[in-house]
């Protein structure tokens, strides 16, 4: 297989495996995940080795399990200097790297830690302004937030009072062209645009990195209507069901009040993240179509996944960071050059595979450094499988 040019690496943040319309759920709207899908492999047994925010990305960038490349199982595990670091190996390939959205690497500091991205554009919910500015204000911190300013909509972000933590249903005070995965479509074209004006001969690795559909669910305007409460889902099981087997998440139930939520507040809670996904799936939309009218689409290896799933009212509870399915059960597709069109399979893979994927289908050695993760190129090909059951 002749080496691709480019990677287009597109993360969501707290997206749950069965939250597409090629993977059973037919009555939600992801037209261009599904095409992802359809024009390339879908594996159907992805799982985050450790369904937390921080620890995910950080096995997503080295290729190691969180213990290994941040010495911590939680938010809290800055990735060690001798770890492999995804942007600093295509650097080293010769490609221009780019992040643009989340990243979610800590410690939240000035001057920001990006792990090797020669270029970048953040979001982290408002948390590096926090920490770095008496004022909670701080040009130079998170450019979502400037760009609000810019348009207008400075401090409106979560002027619906929804905190970030929070699953009530809401619906976001910005227009949708204001909305941050809107913005991280934007400036993912933007910077495709300047990277074939001003550095054409260089293949570029973009991570594009959507904060949604994580918590607040607070679709924009008419997405917020795009689900029927009264029609979605119904969330699996009861409390009653992991109350002998879990009794940290009854404790974070009774923290966050989801035991005092309705069966239709829930409802409303899945409506709105169903309603953030097929928007979120739109603005995937925007950026294969630039993609493709530049001609660039069938010489881009493109990977989509999430750093971990959220429980979604399943066993009346939410977030992650347990085992449950609708926590650790994430969507993992690759579509590329050389790769069969419309596949599933089966075989087990993980957070820790997406850096030895992306090399091998780049055309690059899979760095020395990485000890946990397996390229799933070979499986996406011949269905072999990876590791063992």
């Amino acid at each position: 297989m002749s080496k691709p040019r480019n990677v287009l690496f597109i993360t969501a943040d707290q997206f749950r495996a069965d939250c597409l319309g090629c993977a059973g759920a037919d009555w939600l709207e992801t037209p261009n995940y599904d095409r992802l899908a359809a024009d390339g492999v879908r594996f159907s047994r992805a799982f985050a080795s450790n369904p937390i925010c921080v620890p995910a990305r950080a096995t997503m960038t080295t290729g190691n399990h969180s213990h290994k490349c941040t010495g911590s199982k939680n938010n809290n595990g800055r990735i060690r200097d001798d770890q492999p670091k995804i942007a600093e190996v295509f650097n080293a390939a010769g490609y221009e790297t780019y992040a643009m959205g989340k990243l979610h690497y800590v410690p939240y500091q000035l001057p920001r830690l990006v792990h090797g991205f020669k270029h970048w554009m953040l979001t982290e919910s408002g948390r590096l302004m926090r920490q770095s500015a008496e004022n909670g204000w701080d040009i130079g911190t998170e450019e979502y937030y400037e760009y609000l300013k810019s348009v207008g909509w400075e401090n409106y972000y979560r002027a619906h009072g929804v905190g970030n933590n929070d699953v009530r249903g809401a619906v976001s005070a910005l227009p949708a062209e204001h909305c941050v995965d809107h913005w991280v479509a934007d400036i993912s074209i933007r910077h495709l645009e300047e990277h074939l004006a001003e550095t054409p001969e260089k293949p570029f690795f973009m991570w594009t990195s959507f904060p949604k559909p994580h918590s607040p669910y607070d679709p924009p305007e008419p997405w917020h209507r795009k689900y029927d409460p009264r029609a979605v889902p119904a969330p699996l099981g009861t409390p009653e069901l992991l109350a002998d087997r879990n009794p940290n998440l009854r404790t974070r139930a009774m923290r966050y009040c989801w035991d005092l939520m309705s069966p239709q507040q829930i409802a409303l809670a899945r409506a709105r993240y169903y309603g953030l996904i097929s928007f979120q799936d739109a603005q995937v939309g925007r950026v294969l179509a630039h993609l493709e009218e530049k001609d660039l689409l069938e010489d881009t290896v493109v990977l989509f996944t999430a750093d971990h799933g959220d429980l979604l009212g399943d066993f009346g509870c939410f977030f992650k960071a347990c085992f449950p399915a609708g926590s650790e059960h994430i969507p993992l597709i690759v579509r590329a050059p050389g790769l069969p069109a419309g596949e599933v399979r089966d075989v087990l893979a993980g957070t820790e595979d997406v850096l030895p994927t992306l090399c091998e289908l780049a055309g690059l050695a899979v760095p020395a450094g990485v000890e946990d993760g397996r390229s799933l190129a070979g499986a996406a090909r011949e269905g072999t499988a990876v590791r063992e059951l």
